[in-house]
């Protein structure tokens, strides 16, 4: 992996100097009305996209060699026996599902009782419970002190049962991400960051002055590596093809790369709710829990369709399934059967209590899933068992997109 990433630069600079572009490495900041200075040179441009990304929050105890994102790729050194990770979003999730399945004993601590906290409440708790299993993970915690002594980090927290002590090799701070718009001197071009240091923008892109954008994390908008990469193929087709849309982002969606694994798009259930937006729930029936829903129910006429770009996603298995007790005519060297492709009219994934039962009692999905569908807006997300996990997924082949392919839109 570290031979990997080491290498990604190099691979975008060669692409970015066959494009024709000039690069010009440094530091660079606003020194008048649209006009930047880096490195010494003065530059200008009827149109200047800023796309300076963000950083991890600056991390206390920084006098001791504690971790950010930044530090893990590429990794200077061997992996540690033993990680502390200080944060239960995104980020620190994915990061200790990663170490600990790579055998680095791993505990996670949250400020609050919740991991993730944006999801769908119903998704969170499946998934809180699940990924608990795989990852000692402590709630209601706040850290007190850090000191280093030895090979060795020695860390104070406040629990609900008092202050506990917690030691490791390696502590990893993953609390969130900082726009790179301080040292932009933004104001000498009539520009300013909001309270959170974003760079505003309307729906074109554009900031309060005409002709300067900005895209990916520094606005603010969707802070996603594709949102990004959208933004920037929307601005190409704006700048060289004169699309005067505004760009459509309703429809964002993401992933979180753990076990379980998430994946959503559009709203949560309880956004909805807050809204006051008419929606429709459906849930599979579970040998644990039953709920055959709608949630809130409309009248026919009135039901919302799923979205066009709807995702169903689905949930991967822990490990590579064994082949030496796979059903019959999936066994170690049975040729490999694909399921024929059939077109259909997919302006619209098919509605889930339609979908076709697979194995087990008709609707028995031995799982839960969850789709909250507003007028313009969709979340859906789907957790499932360990037992549940080749029931859903032995037919379909590779990533969400392998279920976005035959339930609806890739």
């Amino acid at each position: 992996m570290n031979d990997y990433v080491s290498e990604v630069d190099s691979r975008y600079e060669g692409r970015v100097e066959a494009a024709g572009v000039t690069l010009i490495r440094g530091e660079g900041r606003f020194i008048g009305h649209k006009r930047i200075e880096v490195s010494g040179r003065s530059l200008t441009a009827e149109k200047i996209v800023v796309a300076t990304g963000s950083r991890p929050v600056p991390p206390p105890f920084a006098d001791l060699p504690v971790w950010t994102s930044d530090h893990l790729f590429p990794l200077r050194s061997a992996p540690p026996q033993s990680l502390i990770i200080i944060g239960g979003g995104v980020i620190g999730c994915e990061m200790a599902a990663f170490f600990a399945a790579v055998g680095v004993e791993t505990s996670l601590f949250v400020r609050h009782e919740r991991l993730l906290g944006k999801e769908d409440r119903e998704i969170e708790e499946v998934f809180q419970t699940e990924f608990s299993n795989e990852v000692r993970t402590h709630f209601h915690t706040s850290l007190k002190n850090l000191t280093r002594s030895g090979e060795l980090f020695r860390a104070t927290f406040q629990t609900e049962d008092g202050e506990q002590i917690f030691q490791a090799e390696c502590v990893l701070f993953a609390t969130g991400c900082v726009p790179n718009t301080e040292l932009l001197d933004l104001s000498k071009t009539g520009l300013a960051a909001d309270a959170k240091g974003f760079l505003p923008v309307d729906e074109h892109l554009e900031t309060a002055i005409s002709g300067i954008y900005s895209t990916g994390d520094v606005n603010g908008r969707h802070m996603l590596q594709h949102a990004a990469a959208f933004e920037v193929q929307f601005l190409r087709q704006k700048f060289l093809k004169g699309i005067t849309t505004p760009i459509d982002e309703s429809h964002m969606p993401h992933a979180v790369f753990t076990h379980p694994e998430i994946a959503a798009v559009g709203f949560t259930e309880e956004q909805l709710k807050d809204s006051g937006t008419p929606y429709v729930a459906h849930r599979g029936l579970s040998r644990e829990r039953e709920g055959n829903g709608p949630a809130h129910r409309l009248p026919a006429h009135q039901t919302p369709r799923f979205p066009r770009r709807s995702l169903h996603p689905r949930l991967p298995p822990r490990r590579p399934r064994s082949f030496d007790h796979a059903p019959s005519g999936h066994g170690r060297h049975a040729p490999e059967k694909r399921r024929p492709r059939t077109r259909r009219n997919d302006s619209h994934p098919p509605h889930p209590q339609r979908m076709p039962a697979r194995r087990g009692g008709e609707g028995d999905t031995r799982g839960l899933y969850t789709a909250g569908i507003g007028k313009n807006q969709s979340h859906a997300s789907l957790q499932a068992s360990p037992a549940a996990q080749h029931h859903f997924f032995d037919q379909t082949a590779g990533g969400c997109g392998g279920l976005g392919s035959r339930f609806g839109d890739r």
